[in-house]
């Protein structure tokens, strides 16, 4: 006798997940029984046979790329065929129970997921699986949600910038510091805490009346600047000032400006003495003495106070202790959709640019150059603010820093953004040797143009136009700037 092999429908997920659990239904069930059986089965000598249809066709279907899971099971358990799920599989037993007649002694899962009920069974079984992957994905997308809604919310220290607003009032307070921002800080107090930033430097920003203001220190306690004694009279006061100023911008302030550089650093205002401008200003008091030489020690208040000549940095509104308060800026950070403006940029980048080439005859050298550094304002057209200027320095002044460091190699003389040489006879590093242009090339235009440029766009040329080298570049520029930026 020739033995025929039966063609079997290859499985999908969903078939052998439905295999899965008729096993499962049929080992924990061997004596159950079936009341009603709906379908018939005929057999022959070479196996069950459905009514209705054949297995060539189920297979053909089965095959197709427009079948998915759920079209499977329609033609499993629909109305016009009985394959797989209703009995023309291989259980044998379910097949000679119903050959013998005997459907209602024994029981079978494919005949039972094929009935009516069967079918309701897995709709409320898949229903189920849904409904507790979906709990399970919300419940972690909201547990996320709320954890980014917490550190949101919890931005800064609240507790922190309270505790360093409380120092210096209680400062203020006993008279040990002083300064024209002291009354609103300490004693209105109409404002909220909004940020706290404490890194290389400790930031305050506060709301007054719907207006950010800005407190800046190096520091974030007044002790942690060097104090300087008590007993030393007002003449040698001022002139460790003008030693300090000196020692920072390099610019050669003599003995005798002092009276105007000290004017500079600490204005009489409101604040800081009721003496009028064209009075003698009295001698400093302890107070005014701390505070003054606390904020000296900082870089950067030096910079704002010193060098607004240069338009480049944001004016001081006041000053408390050991806090500064600069002029509020829009702070720039490069966003993908400022790539619309990019032409605009370009021109506030070479406004700021050609600035630091006209600063007296020390032209400025910045050796942190990113956009986040940078802030805007209204009242500045055509250029970009320095918003952190602690390494803005005059060109004097960098050349000290660079050529008194010691180096046994090119990489000991990276100074950031500012690139100078190992000299191996002295072993000392050389002056820099990159350039301004270099750095906001690198950094700032290449950001928003890439490599694309145009002799006929000379700010772009002046970055990649190899045939120029820095100097007729340089004098390129400063064509261009007189032309386009004779306002700035």
């Amino acid at each position: 006798m020739v033995r025929v092999k039966k063609k079997k429908a290859p499985d999908s997920v969903v078939y052998k997940a439905y295999l899965s659990l008729m096993h499962a239904i049929n080992d924990a069930s061997t004596s159950s029984s079936l009341a009603a059986y709906p379908y018939r089965i005929s057999t022959s000598k070479y196996g069950p046979r459905c009514q209705n249809g054949s297995a060539d066709d189920v297979l053909q279907l089965v095959d197709s790329d427009s079948d998915s899971d759920t079209d499977i099971i329609s033609l499993c358990c629909g109305s016009g065929g009985c394959f797989g799920c209703c009995g023309c599989g291989d259980d044998e037993e379910a097949t000679k129970s119903t050959h013998n007649g005997a459907g209602a002694a024994g029981f079978s899962p494919k005949v039972f997921f094929c009935s009516k009920p069967g079918r309701l069974l897995i709709a409320v079984m898949l229903v189920v699986v849904f409904f507790l992957l979906y709990s399970g994905l919300s419940g972690s997308l909201g547990a996320s949600a709320n954890s980014n809604r917490g550190a949101e919310k919890e931005k800064f220290n609240y507790t922190r910038a309270s505790e360093i607003l409380d120092k210096l009032c209680d400062s203020y307070s006993s008279g040990q510091v002083t300064g024209s921002a002291c009354e609103r800080i300490c004693v209105h107090r109409n404002y909220t805490i909004k940020n706290l930033y404490e890194g290389s430097k400790t930031v305050l920003t506060l709301r007054d009346q719907d207006k950010d203001f800005i407190l800046k220190s190096a520091k974030a306690d007044l002790h942690d600047f060097d104090d300087i004694d008590a007993r030393v009279d007002e003449e040698h006061f001022t002139d460790k000032i003008v030693e300090a100023v000196n020692d920072q911008l390099m610019l050669g302030f003599p003995i005798s400006y002092k009276n105007h550089l000290l004017k500079l650093l600490w204005p009489i205002e409101r604040g800081n003495s009721s003496v009028g401008r064209r009075q003698k200003r009295p001698p400093l008091t302890d107070a005014e003495r701390r505070s003054l030489w606390a904020l000296v020690q900082q870089e950067e208040y030096l910079n704002f106070r010193i060098l607004p000549l240069s338009r480049v940095v944001p004016k001081i509104l006041g000053t408390c202790g050991h806090f500064y308060q600069p002029e509020h800026l829009v702070a720039f950070h490069m966003k993908g959709y400022y790539m619309n403006l990019k032409a605009k940029i370009l021109v506030h980048l070479m406004g700021t640019l050609k600035l630091f080439y006209e600063f007296l005859n020390e032209p400025l050298q910045w050796c942190d150059v990113k956009f986040d550094n940078l802030g805007l304002s209204s009242e500045y057209p055509k250029r970009f603010m320095i918003m952190d200027s602690d390494m803005l320095y005059t060109e004097s002044k960098l050349k000290k820093l660079l050529t008194s460091r010691r180096c046994k190699s090119d990489d000991d003389c990276m100074f950031f953004d500012c690139h100078s040489q190992c000299n191996n006879t002295t072993g000392f590093c050389s002056e820099r040797t990159n350039d301004n242009i270099d750095v906001f090339c690198t950094k700032l235009v290449t950001q928003l143009f890439g490599k694309f440029w145009t002799k006929s766009n000379r700010y772009l040329a002046a970055c990649h136009d190899a045939s120029h080298n820095s100097t007729q570049r340089l004098a390129d520029l400063r064509l261009v700037w007189s032309w386009n930026l004779s306002d700035v």
